[in-house]
């Protein structure tokens, strides 16, 4: 073979050999070999396959697949809660308002409400979801807090009428010795409070009359003095009084002989003290 045949022998060879190196070359041009086995898997043949593929999945996921967030597996409290950060966990418990719905003018306890953040931020609330749950529980207490008033405003009135009752004419005076009483301990508004949180008005009012009346400041309603036959003694003073008068010889003799000259002034003490005792109910 001549010279300028094996030049271009040699130059077929190199164009064939070339020629076939191109059409074993990806389309992609992708040398790792990983990715390629994924894009072969796929079945995509070129370019406009591949943007295909992606159009087609963005309508099965509904937005760009850039905006998804993968679930961490359990246990994976970093993974949860970088996953809660981005649905809107505060990076911070202080960050939560835990007086979602609460009138400006009820406090709550700083200690309490400290300790709802945490239990807050490490349950990995987002702070809508912890603003909803707040909200809730502060209904329900501020509906607590409502009936509870309602209850004590209807339990005083009660126990105010059932004392009314109780001392009939005697109230007025009654109620004087228990303010005596309370101005000679000096004690102030909040100690009568919780003292009547602690015994309930007509039981709180009774001590501290029976106080007032002890001390002095408002005087037994003796069963010997005329006077003592009024519309300001209550019904148990009466019947103390009528006791004591059934245990006085005279007295029960002059109530008893129509001749006595007591008698007329002894039917008329028994008569003030039944009256007393046993009002008619109007």
């Amino acid at each position: 073979m001549t010279e300028p045949a094996e030049a271009t022998a040699a130059a077929a060879a190199a164009a064939a050999s070339a020629a076939s190196a191109a059409s074993a070359a990806p389309w992609h041009g992708i040398a790792d070999t990983e990715t390629a086995a994924y894009i072969t898997t796929k079945g995509w043949s070129d370019l406009p396959s591949v943007v295909k593929s992606y159009r087609e999945a963005e309508k099965y996921i509904g937005r760009d697949p850039a905006t998804l967030v993968s679930l961490p597996k359990e246990g994976d409290e970093a993974g949860y809660t970088t996953l809660m950060q981005k649905l809107g966990l505060p990076e911070k418990a202080d960050a939560y308002d835990v007086r979602v719905g609460l009138p400006k003018e009820i406090e709550i306890d700083k200690d309490f409400g400290a300790q709802v953040q945490q239990m807050f931020h490490k349950a990995g609330l987002t702070q809508t979801q912890a603003n909803k749950l707040a909200a809730q529980y502060n209904a329900y207490t501020l509906n607590k807090i409502t009936q509870s008033d309602k209850d004590a405003r209807l339990n005083l009135e009660s126990d105010k009428r059932a004392l009314l009752s109780e001392w009939k004419g005697g109230h007025e005076r009654m109620v004087n010795a228990a303010k005596a009483a309370v101005k000679a301990f000096e004690l102030d508004q909040k100690a009568v409070d919780a003292i009547e949180t602690a015994l309930g008005y007509s039981n709180t009012m009774k001590l501290f009359a029976g106080l007032g009346m002890k001390l002095g400041e408002d005087k037994f309603v003796g069963s010997g003095d005329a006077a003592s036959f009024n519309s300001t003694m209550t019904p148990a003073e009466a019947k103390v009084a009528w006791e004591s008068m059934k245990a006085d010889p005279g007295a029960l003799a002059a109530l008893r002989d129509p001749m006595h000259p007591s008698n007329e002034a002894a039917k008329k003490k028994q008569k003030d003290l039944f009256q007393i005792m046993y009002p008619t109910e109007r």
